[in-house]
């Protein structure tokens, strides 16, 4: 294996086929969200991109927007991490419609709210990457999730001081959670490390015919 592969390596055949993983994934989160929700629930088709962890609340434009991130940690077959990243608008429906109380205010947030949200973040982490286990037919564990709500510039530190050995570069999903009434901005960030890229990649890669 290349001692240099990272996400900073990848051709656009590779940043292809992450995005073809991408899809599937949120297509299975989607799906758990009206599930959970009990209302129809769909997610515009993802944006992929590989930014600079440093980077990443610059890149978003909203480093000073409060959001809720979840993280979790990544073991077996993928090493890594994988975060959640929630606008407060989002988080602030979901507890509405699951608990019928409209006045969360996600700075001074209860422990059953708290709760809440760490569940949400745990069944949409778990769908997306059930989704990868079951395309690569990988065993993929997740640590007990981490929240955190801050300006998203301070969220950006987490997975910054935690994983930054890994690389300084992180697998962005972006997408648009679409409701009935209203849409809200949603965001994955993935940190593999560089072994868990190249494997799935070349797991995923021979699905399709194609040799990474």
């Amino acid at each position: 294996m290349d001692e240099k592969f990272s996400l900073d390596s990848l051709n656009d055949m590779e940043r292809d086929l992450l995005g073809e993983v991408g899809n599937i994934g949120m297509g299975r989160v989607a799906t758990a969200m009206s599930d959970m929700l009990s209302k129809t629930v769909g997610i515009s088709v993802p944006v992929v991109n590989i930014v600079d962890l440093c980077e990443l609340s610059d890149t978003l434009g909203m480093a000073e927007k409060r959001v809720a991130g979840i993280l979790f940690g990544l073991s077996n077959d993928i090493d890594g991490m994988i975060m959640f990243v929630m606008e407060e608008r989002f988080a602030k429906e979901v507890i509405t419609v699951i608990t019928g109380d409209d006045s969360a205010d996600l700075s001074s947030l209860n422990e059953i709210n708290t709760s809440l949200l760490q569940e949400i973040a745990n069944i949409m982490a778990g769908s997306y990457l059930g989704a990868i286990s079951e395309l690569a037919d990988f065993t993929i564990d997740m640590s007990v999730p981490y929240l955190a709500v801050d300006m998203l510039g301070a969220i950006m530190n987490i997975p910054a001081v935690e994983f930054g050995e890994i690389g300084d570069k992180v697998l962005l999903i972006e997408e648009q959670i679409i409701g009935n009434d209203s849409n809200f901005d949603s965001y994955l960030v993935l940190i593999p490390t560089p072994e868990s890229l190249k494997k799935l990649l070349n797991k995923v890669g021979g699905i399709y015919g194609i040799n990474c």
